[in-house]
Protein backbone atom coordinates (compact mmCIF):
# COMPACT_ATOMS: atom_id res chain seq x y z
CA UNK A 1 0.00 0.00 0.00
CA UNK A 2 2.83 2.28 0.60
CA UNK A 3 4.70 1.87 -2.55
CA UNK A 4 1.88 2.55 -4.64
CA UNK A 5 0.86 5.45 -2.59
CA UNK A 6 4.60 6.97 -2.93
CA UNK A 7 4.04 5.86 -6.42
CA UNK A 8 1.12 7.99 -6.74
CA UNK A 9 2.38 11.19 -5.21
CA UNK A 10 5.60 10.95 -7.53
CA UNK A 11 3.68 10.36 -10.80
CA UNK A 12 -0.17 11.00 -10.38
CA UNK A 13 -0.76 14.91 -11.03
CA UNK A 14 -4.68 15.85 -11.23
CA UNK A 15 -6.73 18.86 -9.99
CA UNK A 16 -7.57 18.99 -6.35
CA UNK A 17 -4.65 16.33 -5.48
CA UNK A 18 -3.27 18.36 -2.18
CA UNK A 19 -6.61 17.99 -0.68
CA UNK A 20 -6.56 14.37 -1.92
CA UNK A 21 -3.46 13.57 0.15
CA UNK A 22 -4.37 15.72 2.90
CA UNK A 23 -7.83 13.44 3.47
CA UNK A 24 -5.83 10.04 3.06
CA UNK A 25 -3.20 10.90 5.24
CA UNK A 26 -6.32 11.16 8.17
CA UNK A 27 -6.18 7.51 7.61
CA UNK A 28 -3.57 6.22 6.12
CA UNK A 29 -0.62 4.98 8.99
CA UNK A 30 2.29 6.51 7.33
CA UNK A 31 5.23 7.92 9.41
CA UNK A 32 7.17 8.69 5.82
CA UNK A 33 7.04 8.49 2.29
CA UNK A 34 8.45 8.85 -0.84
CA UNK A 35 7.65 12.74 -2.03
CA UNK A 36 7.08 14.08 -4.99
CA UNK A 37 10.10 15.41 -5.90
CA UNK A 38 12.23 12.25 -4.12
CA UNK A 39 13.18 12.81 -0.66
CA UNK A 40 11.66 10.31 1.72
CA UNK A 41 10.02 13.05 4.28
CA UNK A 42 8.32 12.34 7.87
CA UNK A 43 4.32 13.14 7.28
CA UNK A 44 2.43 15.56 9.56
CA UNK A 45 -1.16 15.36 8.35
CA UNK A 46 -1.74 18.81 10.19
CA UNK A 47 0.57 21.19 8.41
CA UNK A 48 -0.44 21.91 4.71
CA UNK A 49 3.74 23.31 3.97
CA UNK A 50 4.35 19.39 4.95
CA UNK A 51 1.56 18.32 2.38
CA UNK A 52 2.51 20.60 -0.51
CA UNK A 53 5.98 19.29 -0.64
CA UNK A 54 4.84 15.56 -0.43
CA UNK A 55 2.77 16.15 -3.22
CA UNK A 56 4.40 18.54 -5.35
CA UNK A 57 2.28 21.70 -4.75
CA UNK A 58 5.82 23.61 -4.91
CA UNK A 59 5.75 23.56 -8.74
CA UNK A 60 9.50 22.58 -10.40
CA UNK A 61 10.98 26.21 -11.12
CA UNK A 62 13.91 25.49 -7.92
CA UNK A 63 13.41 21.71 -7.81
CA UNK A 64 14.62 22.05 -11.63
CA UNK A 65 16.86 24.41 -10.59
CA UNK A 66 18.63 22.40 -8.01
CA UNK A 67 18.55 19.03 -10.15
CA UNK A 68 21.43 21.40 -11.79
CA UNK A 69 23.96 22.05 -9.04
CA UNK A 70 27.57 20.42 -9.02
CA UNK A 71 29.02 17.35 -6.89
CA UNK A 72 31.42 19.28 -4.91
CA UNK A 73 29.74 22.67 -5.06
CA UNK A 74 28.05 24.58 -1.96
CA UNK A 75 24.30 24.72 -1.40
CA UNK A 76 22.80 27.72 1.25
CA UNK A 77 19.48 27.03 2.67
CA UNK A 78 18.16 29.94 4.05
CA UNK A 79 14.25 28.78 5.42
CA UNK A 80 14.78 25.71 5.18
CA UNK A 81 11.39 23.99 6.70
CA UNK A 82 11.23 20.32 6.45
CA UNK A 83 14.01 20.52 4.46
CA UNK A 84 13.13 19.46 0.79
CA UNK A 85 15.47 21.21 -1.50
CA UNK A 86 18.30 20.82 1.27
CA UNK A 87 17.51 16.82 0.74
CA UNK A 88 17.70 17.21 -2.63
CA UNK A 89 20.66 19.46 -2.91
CA UNK A 90 22.35 16.91 -0.56
CA UNK A 91 22.33 14.21 -3.43
CA UNK A 92 23.59 16.96 -6.20
CA UNK A 93 26.49 18.14 -4.34
CA UNK A 94 28.02 14.61 -3.04
CA UNK A 95 30.10 13.78 -0.36
CA UNK A 96 32.54 16.26 -1.87
CA UNK A 97 30.12 19.30 -1.39
CA UNK A 98 28.06 20.83 1.66
CA UNK A 99 24.61 21.87 2.28
CA UNK A 100 24.17 24.50 4.92
CA UNK A 101 20.30 24.75 6.32
CA UNK A 102 19.51 27.52 8.88
CA UNK A 103 15.44 26.53 10.04
CA UNK A 104 14.85 28.23 13.81
CA UNK A 105 10.91 26.89 14.07
CA UNK A 106 11.23 24.55 16.84
CA UNK A 107 7.78 23.27 15.98
CA UNK A 108 9.20 21.36 12.39
CA UNK A 109 13.31 21.70 13.30
CA UNK A 110 12.71 18.03 14.59
CA UNK A 111 11.31 16.66 11.11
CA UNK A 112 13.75 18.55 9.54
CA UNK A 113 16.40 16.23 11.45
CA UNK A 114 14.05 13.37 10.99
CA UNK A 115 14.47 13.93 7.18
CA UNK A 116 17.64 13.83 7.01
CA UNK A 117 18.55 10.64 8.38
CA UNK A 118 15.83 8.91 6.85
CA UNK A 119 17.65 10.37 3.19
CA UNK A 120 21.27 9.68 4.99
CA UNK A 121 22.18 12.68 4.09
CA UNK A 122 25.71 12.77 5.97
CA UNK A 123 26.51 16.29 4.30
CA UNK A 124 23.47 18.56 5.93
CA UNK A 125 24.99 21.12 8.39
CA UNK A 126 21.87 21.94 10.06
CA UNK A 127 21.64 25.09 11.81
CA UNK A 128 18.60 25.77 14.37
CA UNK A 129 18.77 29.30 13.88
CA UNK A 130 17.22 32.19 12.28
CA UNK A 131 19.80 34.82 9.58
CA UNK A 132 20.04 37.95 11.13
CA UNK A 133 22.52 40.94 10.78
CA UNK A 134 23.82 40.46 14.29
CA UNK A 135 23.29 37.57 17.19
CA UNK A 136 20.39 38.19 19.07
CA UNK A 137 16.83 37.02 20.41
CA UNK A 138 14.16 37.45 18.74
CA UNK A 139 10.11 36.39 17.74
CA UNK A 140 9.08 33.89 15.29
CA UNK A 141 5.77 34.27 14.25
CA UNK A 142 4.46 30.97 13.48
CA UNK A 143 1.03 29.75 11.61
CA UNK A 144 -0.32 26.81 12.98
CA UNK A 145 -1.06 24.09 10.15
CA UNK A 146 1.25 26.46 7.79
CA UNK A 147 4.94 26.50 8.78
CA UNK A 148 5.99 27.88 5.76
CA UNK A 149 4.43 31.19 6.64
CA UNK A 150 6.89 31.37 9.21
CA UNK A 151 8.96 34.86 10.21
CA UNK A 152 10.80 37.10 12.17
CA UNK A 153 9.26 39.50 14.19
CA UNK A 154 9.37 41.72 17.57
CA UNK A 155 7.35 39.50 19.05
CA UNK A 156 5.80 35.82 18.02
CA UNK A 157 5.42 32.38 19.32
CA UNK A 158 8.66 31.34 19.75
CA UNK A 159 11.59 32.92 20.76
CA UNK A 160 14.34 32.05 18.34
CA UNK A 161 18.20 32.71 18.17
CA UNK A 162 19.80 34.60 15.16
CA UNK A 163 23.09 34.78 13.57
CA UNK A 164 24.75 36.56 10.47
CA UNK A 165 26.42 33.64 8.88
CA UNK A 166 28.64 36.32 6.85
CA UNK A 167 30.82 36.78 9.98
CA UNK A 168 31.50 33.16 10.41
CA UNK A 169 34.78 31.97 10.21
CA UNK A 170 34.05 28.13 10.17
CA UNK A 171 31.42 28.87 7.06
CA UNK A 172 33.85 30.58 4.94
CA UNK A 173 36.63 27.32 5.75
CA UNK A 174 34.07 24.96 4.96
CA UNK A 175 33.32 27.00 1.59
CA UNK A 176 36.86 27.54 0.68
CA UNK A 177 37.02 28.08 -3.10
CA UNK A 178 33.72 26.02 -3.89
CA UNK A 179 31.04 27.34 -5.93
CA UNK A 180 27.79 28.53 -3.71
CA UNK A 181 24.23 28.33 -4.42
CA UNK A 182 21.51 30.32 -2.24
CA UNK A 183 18.00 29.46 -1.56
CA UNK A 184 16.26 32.51 0.72
CA UNK A 185 12.48 32.00 1.61
CA UNK A 186 11.88 33.90 5.03
CA UNK A 187 8.52 35.23 4.10
CA UNK A 188 8.86 38.58 3.68
CA UNK A 189 12.73 39.37 5.00
CA UNK A 190 14.54 38.53 1.52
CA UNK A 191 16.11 41.45 0.98
CA UNK A 192 17.42 41.80 4.28
CA UNK A 193 18.75 38.77 3.97
CA UNK A 194 20.57 39.39 0.49
CA UNK A 195 22.16 42.53 2.52
CA UNK A 196 23.52 40.32 5.38
CA UNK A 197 25.06 37.52 2.68
CA UNK A 198 26.52 40.28 0.28
CA UNK A 199 29.23 41.21 3.03
CA UNK A 200 30.25 37.60 3.40
CA UNK A 201 33.57 36.80 2.31
CA UNK A 202 32.15 33.47 0.30
CA UNK A 203 29.87 35.71 -1.50
CA UNK A 204 31.82 35.91 -4.40
CA UNK A 205 31.80 32.46 -4.88
CA UNK A 206 27.94 33.00 -5.27
CA UNK A 207 26.95 30.95 -8.79
CA UNK A 208 22.84 31.34 -8.34
CA UNK A 209 19.97 32.54 -5.74
CA UNK A 210 16.75 31.77 -5.63
CA UNK A 211 14.67 33.96 -3.44
CA UNK A 212 10.70 33.86 -2.98
CA UNK A 213 9.28 37.16 -4.03
CA UNK A 214 6.04 38.51 -2.26
CA UNK A 215 4.98 41.72 -2.56
CA UNK A 216 3.05 42.11 0.64
CA UNK A 217 5.69 40.02 2.26
CA UNK A 218 8.50 42.29 1.36
CA UNK A 219 6.22 45.56 1.81
CA UNK A 220 5.59 44.21 5.88
CA UNK A 221 9.75 44.82 5.79
CA UNK A 222 9.71 47.60 4.81
CA UNK A 223 10.91 46.59 1.11
CA UNK A 224 10.01 46.29 -2.32
CA UNK A 225 10.89 43.43 -5.29
CA UNK A 226 12.64 45.64 -7.15
CA UNK A 227 14.81 48.25 -4.20
CA UNK A 228 15.44 45.38 -1.80
CA UNK A 229 16.08 42.04 -4.53
CA UNK A 230 16.46 42.84 -8.15
CA UNK A 231 18.95 46.02 -8.20
CA UNK A 232 21.32 45.04 -5.93
CA UNK A 233 21.38 41.90 -7.50
CA UNK A 234 22.01 42.83 -10.94
CA UNK A 235 24.73 45.84 -9.26
CA UNK A 236 26.66 42.41 -8.10
CA UNK A 237 26.27 40.62 -11.62
CA UNK A 238 23.09 38.58 -10.96
CA UNK A 239 20.44 38.28 -13.70
CA UNK A 240 17.29 37.41 -12.84
CA UNK A 241 16.06 34.42 -15.58
CA UNK A 242 12.13 34.55 -14.38
CA UNK A 243 11.74 38.44 -14.20
CA UNK A 244 8.29 38.56 -12.35
CA UNK A 245 6.63 37.02 -15.05
CA UNK A 246 4.64 34.73 -12.47
CA UNK A 247 2.61 37.66 -10.61
CA UNK A 248 3.27 39.23 -7.01
CA UNK A 249 3.79 35.70 -5.51
CA UNK A 250 6.91 33.74 -7.26
CA UNK A 251 10.16 32.26 -7.33
CA UNK A 252 13.34 34.05 -9.24
CA UNK A 253 15.97 32.42 -9.96
CA UNK A 254 19.49 34.49 -10.58
CA UNK A 255 22.61 33.79 -11.97
CA UNK A 256 26.24 35.15 -12.30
Amino acid sequence: MKRLFEYYLQNIPHKGKRHAVRWALKVLPFNSLASHYGPVMKVNRQDKTNIYALCGEYGHVISNHVKKIQAGEVFIDIGTNYGLFSLMASRQVGPQGFVFSFEPNPAIYGDFLANINYNECRNIIPFHCAVSDKSQLMGLSFEKGHSGKSHLSESGFFTVPTFNPAEWVFLANKIGDKNVHVKIDVEGYEAGILKIISAAPWFKNVKSIVVEIDDENLKSFGSSAKEGIYTPLENAGFRPTINGKSGTHYDEIFVR
